[in-house]
C-alpha cells in the first residue's frame, strides 16, 4: 500500500505518487480524499475493509494507492491526474474530489463516498441510472428528519441559522434544502457562508442575537474545523445541530446521521462487483444507508444549559468525551 499525504509542490507530489512500486501485474485501486477528518477517513477504511472481505487484498491481488490533498486544490488536481493515468478503479472521497477525478477520466470506474447528491454535483445523469463512469454511496440523511430533530430539541425556537463553505456545492445543496424545509416548518432562516476556516469566528459573531440554533451540513472545511465552530457558537450562546455525526464528538449538540464507515463498506462492495466485471458504474445506482442514528453530546448540553428530551437521550448515542 502506498500512502501520499500531499501538501508539497506539484512536481514533488507527482514524484511521490509514481515512484514507489513496480507491481504492474496487480490491479491498481486509487483512493483519494481532499482533506483529513473523521468522515472521510472512516469512508476510506470501510472501503478497504470491504474490498478485503470480497477477496481484494492489498499486496496480493490489488495495489492500493492512498492519497490525501490536505485541503490543497492544486495538489488535488495533480493527484487526480496521476491516479487517472494508471488506476483500474478510483475511490474519490468527497464531492469536490469526485468532480476533479471525473474531469480527468471518463473511462476509469470511479466510486464516490461522502457525497450527498451525485446528480446535483454533475457526476451522473441520475442517481438511479448514472450512465457515466461514476457511481457510489450517498451520505444523504433526510432533511425533514434533521429539521424534526431540531424541533424536538427546541420546540420554542423560531430562528434557524445555516452556515456552510461557499465553494462546496455539496454543502450548498444541503443548505438550500434545509432552508426550504425549515421555512415550511415555521423557522425564520438565516444563511451565511465562509470562504475558509479563518473567517469562522467573524461569521459566527455576525449570527449573534439573530438565531436560536445553528445547522451545519456535511461540509469538508467546517467538519475539519468543527471544534472552532462549536467554540465560536458557544461564545454567542447558540447550540449547533450537525449534518454529520462525527461533528457531535467535536462539540455539536446533536445530529441524525449516517455511519461513514458503513457507507465506505457499501462502496467497497460496489467496487468489488465492478472489478469482477459483474457490473459497471453506468448501470449501478447510487446507494444509501437506510437506518439513521441520533447522536448527542451530553457535555455540550450541560455547558449550554440545555435539557435534552428523554426521547433523544433514550434512543440516541452519547458521544461526549
Amino acid at each position: 500500500m502506498k500512502k501520499t499525504n500531499v501538501f508539497l509542490a506539484a512536481g514533488l507530489c507527482l514524484a511521490l505518487l509514481t515512484g514507489c512500486s513496480e507491481s504492474n501485474d496487480l490491479t491498481k485501486v486509487g483512493v483519494v480524499q481532499f482533506a483529513s477528518h473523521e468522515a472521510l477517513d472512516q469512508s476510506r477504511e470501510g472501503f478497504i475493509n470491504a474490498l478485503a472481505e470480497e477477496g481484494f487484498v492489498d499486496g496480493e491481488n490489488i495495489e492500493l494507492e492512498l492519497a490525501n490533498a490536505q485541503s490543497d486544490h492544486s495538489s488535488l488536481a495533480s493527484i487526480s491526474s496521476e491516479l487517472s493515468s494508471d488506476s483500474d478503479l478510483i475511490l474519490a472521497i468527497g464531492t469536490s474530489t469526485a468532480q476533479q477525478v471525473a474531469q480527468e477520466t471518463s473511462t476509469i470506474p470511479i466510486i464516490g463516498a461522502a457525497i450527498t447528491d451525485y446528480e446535483a454535483a454533475g457526476l451522473v445523469e441520475s442517481n438511479e441510472q448514472p450512465n457515466t463512469n461514476v457511481t457510489g454511496v450517498s451520505d444523504f440523511s433526510s432533511y425533514e428528519k434533521q429539521a424534526e430533530l431540531i424541533r424536538t430539541i427546541f420546540p420554542e425556537a423560531t430562528r434557524l441559522g445555516i452556515m456552510y463553505t461557499s465553494s462546496e456545492i455539496n454543502s450548498e445543496t444541503q443548505a438550500k434544502e434545509m432552508e426550504r424545509i425549515a421555512s415550511e416548518m415555521g423557522f425564520e432562516v438565516t444563511i451565511k457562508t465562509v470562504a475558509d476556516a479563518t473567517v469562522i469566528n467573524d461569521t459566527m459573531t455576525s449570527f449573534a442575537g439573530a438565531i436560536d440554533v445553528l445547522y451545519v451540513p456535511t461540509d469538508n472545511i467546517l467538519s475539519s474545523a468543527m471544534p472552532s465552530v462549536t467554540e465560536a457558537a458557544s461564545q454567542i450562546g447558540v447550540p449547533v445541530i450537525a449534518g454529520e455525526f462525527n461533528q457531535v464528538s467535536d462539540g455539536a449538540l446533536a445530529s441524525l446521521g449516517v455511519n461513514y464507515e458503513a457507507l465506505g463498506e457499501i462502496a467497497g462492495h460496489q467496487a468489488a462487483a465492478i472489478l469482477r466485471g459483474e457490473s459497471t458504474p453506468a448501470n449501478m445506482p447510487i446507494q444509501y444507508q437506510e437506518e439513521l442514528t441520533i447522536y448527542f453530546n451530553s457535555q455540550t448540553a450541560s455547558r449550554l444549559g440545555i435539557t435534552l428530551p428523554e426521547e433523544i437521550t433514550s434512543q440516541g448515542v452519547d458521544l461526549a468525551a
